[in-house]
């Protein structure tokens, strides 16, 4: 009964063993179950399939975002700190240089005005 309702299924930034373990299963079943199995290997193509409001993306697959811009935050101290800033369709990630990790994310929508000297 679930291959009925199943419409599609997306696997996003397969690992290697992802796709071997999806490869192997793949054989042994039907080809309209294969049909609805789809690797995406780029976030943002799933615009053309879901809706982007509807994407709910983990950190680790935002990690995979190519394009960052490096700057300096002034935090409510004062002092100044060093940031990789990431922006996807709907958000800007702030991403700490030495770790790489997402430190905190802000809606677009949150923002008044963002300028750029």
């Amino acid at each position: 009964r679930v291959r009925k309702n199943l419409a599609r299924v997306f696997i996003v930034h397969p690992s290697a063993y992802t796709r071997a373990v999806t490869l192997f299963l793949r054989q042994f079943t039907s080809s309209k179950l294969k049909s609805k199995i789809t690797e995406v290997y780029n976030w943002e193509s799933l615009q053309s399939d879901i809706n982007k409001e509807d994407i709910a993306l983990p950190d680790t697959s935002k990690d995979y975002i190519t394009k960052t811009f490096s700057t300096i935050k002034v935090n409510s101290k004062g002092k100044n700190q060093k940031r990789l800033i990431k922006f996807t369709t709907d958000s800007l990630l702030n991403i700490d240089p030495r770790t790489k990790r997402v430190q905190n994310e802000k809606k677009l929508s949150q923002f008044e005005k963002i300028e750029v000297p």
